[in-house]
């Protein structure tokens, strides 16, 4: 299925390559209504808690894939909390 153009919102660089991160209208609408109801600053609060729960009952950064997980979250919780300024 062919994707729609989009505007152009930024150069990223992933896994090594550089490119532009494009946004159509559909990534658009979607992201509308994942913001509409799923409010970011409850989703923020439910990830850290929910983080922080498996933390605890999993016995910390004892297993390997907890790391990685770990820095993807930071990026996602930096993007919600950008979100939720932006809706202040």
């Amino acid at each position: 299925m062919a994707r729609a153009k989009g505007e152009e919102i930024a150069e990223i660089k992933v896994n090594g390559k550089t490119g532009n991160l494009v946004v159509n209208d559909e990534a658009k609408r979607l992201l509308q209504i994942f913001v509409e109801q799923h409010p970011p600053l409850r989703l923020s609060m439910n990830l850290r808690k929910m983080l922080l729960h498996s933390l605890i009952s999993e016995g910390g950064l004892e297993n390997g894939f907890l790391e990685g997980l770990l820095y993807d979250l930071e990026g996602l919780f930096d993007l919600i909390d950008e979100i939720q300024f932006n809706l202040d």
